[in-house]
């Protein structure tokens, strides 16, 4: 799997730490074709949430207590009424993106989706 582009919105981790709402970052212009990719920054900046989120996965494996239903709760991580992981990436030659919406205004409700884009 190569992530091409993360998008997150209303994440705490990135709130606290770049003292904003969102982020994208898009890995091919960034990257540029290298093989390998630091994330350079002090403690507290958001570096943990965006390496969490670099997966099309419903957890973030640094924070998940226990392995299984109720080791992990993305509202304890999000801070908008509706707070958004976006993930482009692609794996054996075909692209996919990977969408998790959280909503936390009034009743709880997360949705997660799984497309294949067309080339």
């Amino acid at each position: 799997m190569q992530a091409l582009r993360l998008t997150l919105k209303g994440f705490r981790g990135i709130r606290d730490g770049l003292g904003r709402d969102s982020l994208t970052l898009d890995f091919e212009r960034l990257a540029a074709g290298a093989e390998l990719v630091a994330l350079a920054g002090a403690n507290g900046r958001g570096k943990t949430t965006v390496m969490d989120n670099m997966h099309p996965y419903l957890t973030m494996p640094s924070r998940a207590a226990v392995a299984g239903p109720g080791g992990f709760s993305y509202y304890d991580h999000v801070f908008l009424p509706e707070s958004e992981k976006d993930l482009t990436w692609t794996h054996e030659g075909r692209c996919y993106r990977s969408q998790v919406v959280v909503r936390s205004n009034g009743r709880r409700r997360t949705e997660a989706f799984l497309f294949q884009l067309d080339d």
